[in-house]
């Protein structure tokens, strides 16, 4: 039976409808959504304009109707990339008559703002632009870093690194193969309707857990009898269940999961490089299990010459 075929009673997954995906959306169209910390976070509105002490006079230049306008624009968009995007296209570099730099830490440039309004584009202060939006200086900041010198924006990359915990694809093989070769018994009410296979329920989940990993040859760390290790198995043991056993059993202690070097790529560094001395009371405890016999006496020549 073709295993890859085969089509299970699991649900197909809906990240539309994820609990963080809904909050994500909503965070990102400027809607009330709920946090992490579970409280509410209200819904983004125009803020108050700069006041007339303005030097660009700003709020003679656009409406509140206008403002809303661009407000309503720019969350509709409901894309963090596109809308940095945004942020990034109104702003300009200001070219000052005189400007005094440092050789070793340079001056950025600063930023002019500016909207479009009926195709033409007007300059607006800081202050106005962010409270137009409602966002925060930290957004702008973050466009200015992300943006290399040619004036492309780097993506956003939360949640699209490849390091995921998967499982290793041969135990998942072995898992689909042990399944498959449990015997099937035929539905007593849709047999005829129906293309679905049944086993015995004389076994609950955890039994046959258990006869898998009986087939398996795995191990429990409290059934091991005898253990050694090999010089040239660095990263594997080999242990006896039982001392009838004839042969030791190899357990991979290598993390597969993780992208290791290999063994021809690893240096070991010496702990030490002289003598180690021991300490008066290591001394003093040492011949004292010697003197009582407790390490065996043949090893006295020994013990003598570090004492």
């Amino acid at each position: 039976m073709d295993i890859s075929k085969k089509k299970g009673r699991k649900r197909s997954s809906d990240p539309q409808k994820w609990r963080q995906n809904i909050n994500k959306v909503l965070r990102n169209t400027g809607n009330s959504y709920e946090s992490k910390k579970k409280e509410t976070v209200p819904p983004r509105q125009v803020k108050p304009p700069c006041t007339e002490r303005c030097r660009l006079k700003c709020s003679e230049k656009f409406t509140s109707v206008q403002r809303q306008a661009l407000f309503a624009a720019f969350w509709a968009i409901g894309d963090i990339d596109k809308q940095r995007l945004f942020i990034n296209s109104c702003m300009s570099n200001v070219s000052p008559r005189y400007k005094y730099t440092n050789a070793l830490h340079p001056r950025q440039s600063n930023k002019a703002f500016h909207f479009v309004m009926d195709g033409k584009t007007i300059r607006v202060c800081k202050t106005f632009f962010i409270a137009t939006l409602n966002i925060s200086d930290r957004v702008i900041r973050t466009v200015k870093q992300k943006c290399d010198k040619l004036g492309i924006i780097q993506c956003d990359p939360r949640g699209k690194h490849n390091n995921h915990r998967t499982n290793d694809e041969s135990l998942i093989l072995d898992i689909k193969k042990f399944i498959d070769a449990i015997p099937r018994i035929e539905s007593h009410y849709t047999r005829q309707t129906s293309t679905r296979e049944y086993i015995d329920g004389a076994k609950s989940i955890k039994d046959i857990f258990k006869d898998f990993k009986e087939n398996k040859n795995y191990i429990s760390w409290n059934d091991i009898k005898i253990i050694k290790c090999e010089k040239g198995e660095p990263f594997a043991f080999f242990v006896k269940s039982s001392y009838k056993d004839n042969e030791f059993k190899k357990i991979c202690v290598r993390n597969k999961r993780k992208k290791m070097k290999p063994l021809s790529e690893l240096t070991t560094v010496k702990a030490y490089t002289g003598k180690q001395e021991l300490s008066e009371n290591k001394k003093k405890d040492l011949k004292e299990l010697v003197d009582k016999n407790l390490i065996p006496h043949f090893y006295k020549d020994f013990y003598d010459t570090i004492l």
